[in-house]
């Protein structure tokens, strides 16, 4: 890996990939001039232990969950990781490390993972609307009603206090939120369908420097995105067809080579995804 103007660069691999016995790629070659981000799954949410369990009162008695004590661990964990696998100059961890702000859907449970699960930067937490979570029914996706523009910074410092959490509270960002009420109840897929065309875009932007570019989300808007973002190429790979069909797990880190496409049928400029690998031993869900 090279770090040139302090974004981290995918050197691009030989045109020879790999092929399994069943027809499928095991890598995709990246163009020189990708960009990489890397993509967080929130740590496990009450809402998750809700739908585990079948617990009704769990799934509606709260909006915009939290994460359960679970999940708090799992953001411990994974700092470690990072911490020590930066400590002997692991290239992945230098560069989350090395952002300068964290991005995050603007849903709870992502701010207080990025917060908890990373190594602390100066900066804020900077929400992007375009990467929350898709609301499919009010009552049973509470936990993607969000909360208020005006409130989120409340919410958050709330939900660190009732986790015990020692981190003082980030600063949360709300310049990309324009409307007070950002969320959509009972989105359709078309609509999140174009979020993540902009969330690409703006995450493509964002990687160009300074620091590198580290988004923390969800799983099944995530899915979306892949399932409809991927390169021809990456989507043959084992790596693509498993982001298209499955979730990422709880606390998963995903270093995502993104690169510049032939303008899409609006006129506007296309991102896509051409090369993906998971890192810090994580993965899919089973």
């Amino acid at each position: 890996f090279e770090l040139s103007r302090a974004v981290v660069v995918i050197r691009a691999h030989s045109s020879c990939c790999p092929t399994h016995a069943t027809g499928v790629r095991c890598m995709a070659q990246v163009p020189s001039d990708a960009r990489t981000v890397y993509i967080v799954r929130h740590a496990e949410s009450r809402m998750n232990v809700a739908m585990e369990t079948w617990s009704l009162y769990g799934m509606v008695s709260e909006r915009d969950h939290g994460l359960s004590a679970h999940g708090v661990q799992q953001c411990e964990d994974l700092r470690a990781k990072i911490e020590q696998a930066r400590d002997l100059g692991d290239a992945d961890a230098v560069a989350i490390a090395s952002r300068t702000c964290t991005l995050s859907s603007p849903l709870c449970r992502a701010v207080v993972t990025g917060h908890l699960a990373l190594p602390s930067v100066a900066g804020p937490a900077v929400v992007l609307p375009d990467g929350a979570e898709r609301c499919f029914v009010r009552f049973f996706s509470r936990d993607s009603v969000g909360t208020r523009r005006s409130a989120l910074a409340a919410k958050v410092s709330e939900e660190l206090r009732l986790l015990g959490a020692a981190r003082p509270a980030p600063e949360v960002d709300v310049s990309a939120v324009s409307e007070e009420k950002w969320y959509v109840i009972g989105e359709s897929a078309e609509s999140a369908s174009e979020r993540m065309k902009s969330l690409l875009r703006e995450l493509f932007a964002r990687a160009a420097g300074p620091g590198s570019a580290v988004f923390v989300g969800h799983s099944c808007v995530l899915r979306q995105l892949f399932e409809e973002n991927c390169s021809a190429e990456f989507a043959a790979t084992e790596t693509g067809s498993g982001l298209k069909t499955k979730h990422l797990q709880n606390c998963a880190v995903l270093r995502v080579s993104l690169a510049r496409e032939s303008a899409d049928g609006e006129g506007g400029e296309a991102v896509r995804v051409v090369d993906a690998a998971f890192v810090f031993g994580t993965g899919l869900k089973d």
